[in-house]
């Protein structure tokens, strides 16, 4: 998820952002209040890339973000999913972009410092156009934090650093639901009960696993990714290699 909210030199965010900009149709974009440029984009923009190498199908014809576009939206027709459920997610979509591009800032009251949005436009068309709560309402779960202490509970402020990191993290939270919501999708719709209990199924097991990966800025979930990536090395190794050689010893 930590790609959502920024990108090492060189990389894209995801590739379905830039493709919903390129395939989607000017009039499409201007209900969900985007335009075709993904410059204009923060979450869009932070690896300096906002283009990918061009493939080529059998044919040689040139396949780009606005082809693969449709190919997405073709997969999605095959699998289920309806218009309705495409514009949703579109929609949220295009809300992560939005979010992204709100701007915090910060002035000192009674010694501490206090968050609050600049770009009230931005965060009033996230609230009430994407997600339908009141502005106030999304600068205040932005900007404060609640701490329940002996059953009261106590309204603080946050600096702009702080609430910058709020909202990256309420983003990765929204778009890892939508992940999670869509792979059910497809399982339902690829998923066909058996005919008998004895009927045997056919399945491919597909592991990919990394190495140890270190960048010139490592977060914690970069520690957790390689913490994982090792363990699953080493039970690999384990049950591959060492038990194998069990057998001839």
């Amino acid at each position: 998820k930590s790609r959502l909210v920024y990108q090492l030199d060189g990389e894209r965010n995801y590739h379905v952002f830039y493709r919903l900009l390129a395939g989607m149709t000017k009039q499409d974009l201007a209900k969900l209040h985007l335009t075709k440029d993904p410059h204009n984009y923060f979450y869009l923009t932070q690896g300096n890339c906002v283009t990918c190498d061009v493939t080529y199908d059998i044919d040689g014809r040139a396949i780009g973000d606005r082809e693969y576009f449709a190919m997405i939206r073709g997969a999605m027709k095959v699998l289920n999913f309806s218009e309705e459920d495409q514009w949703n997610i579109w929609r949220i979509i295009a809300l992560v972009m939005h979010l992204g591009n709100i701007q915090f800032g910060e002035v000192e009251k009674r010694n501490l410092p206090v968050s609050f949005i600049e770009n009230h436009d931005v965060s009033d068309l996230c609230a009430e156009k994407f997600l339908e709560v009141p502005a106030d309402d999304l600068e205040r779960a932005l900007c404060t934090k609640a701490t329940l202490t002996h059953g009261e509970t106590i309204i603080s402020p946050q600096n702009a650093r702080v609430a910058r990191n709020v909202c990256d993290a309420f983003v990765k939270g929204i778009y890892g639901r939508l992940f999670v919501w869509i792979v059910k999708k497809i399982n339902v719709a690829i998923y066909r009960p058996k005919e008998d209990r004895k009927q045997k199924r056919l399945s491919i097991g597909v592991l990919d696993i990394f190495g140890f990966e270190t960048f010139e800025k490592n977060s914690f979930e970069q520690l957790c990714i390689n913490f994982c990536n090792e363990n699953l090395q080493q039970f690999f190794v384990h049950h591959i290699f060492k038990l194998e050689q069990k057998e001839y010893d």
